[in-house]
């Protein structure tokens, strides 16, 4: 969300700010590729309605993070990561990471690189989608699982089980 610098150049954040950590996994059984879908869909439904009177201006953030992805370590605070959060946004709700490797439950072919991202070239440089660490605002994260997980298999580029797969085959299709 920011680099190492972006303290000295942050807005204030007014808002109130509370913290909750939660494993939306703890205590499930592995069922394959898709359970990380279908946990975040059944943790960010019972999120908002838990926070429905709460959240009326629809502003509750979540973050959600892999195991294999690190959080920011110069985001020392909650405050500090939801003010790079807005920074970073330009006007969307969702704020994804980024990876230099191309991956959709594999690594990508030529192929996969000109239906995902006609416009990359392979390089160092962070370009494609990472599922593994994305912030949003709940509800806005929600129609963007649930419109992942409804995508038929046919459509899906890359491999169907991957998250991975599916919310870059969306991004993909929706900036068509």
């Amino acid at each position: 969300l920011s680099d190492h610098k972006a303290n000295q150049h942050e807005e204030p954040y007014d808002g109130e700010v509370r913290v909750q950590v939660r494993n939306y996994c703890e205590g499930a059984v592995w069922t394959g590729l898709l359970h990380k879908e279908r946990a975040i869909q059944t943790f960010l439904t019972r999120l908002i309605q838990e926070n429905n009177n709460d959240d009326k201006d629809g502003e509750l953030l979540v973050l959600f993070t892999d195991g294999d992805s690190f959080f920011n370590p110069y985001a020392a605070t909650a405050e500090q990561v939801v003010r790079r959060f807005h920074r970073a946004r330009r006007g969307a709700d969702i704020v994804m990471s980024a990876e230099p490797n191309c991956y959709v439950g594999r690594s990508c072919t030529e192929q996969h690189l000109q239906q995902l991202y006609p416009n990359s070239t392979r390089s160092t440089c962070p370009q494609f989608v990472n599922t593994g660490q994305v912030i949003g605002r709940a509800k806005a994260l929600l129609q963007l699982y649930q419109q992942a997980y409804q995508l038929p298999d046919a459509n899906v580029i890359g491999k169907p089980k991957s998250d991975q797969a599916r919310v870059a085959t969306l991004v993909a299709t929706q900036q068509q």
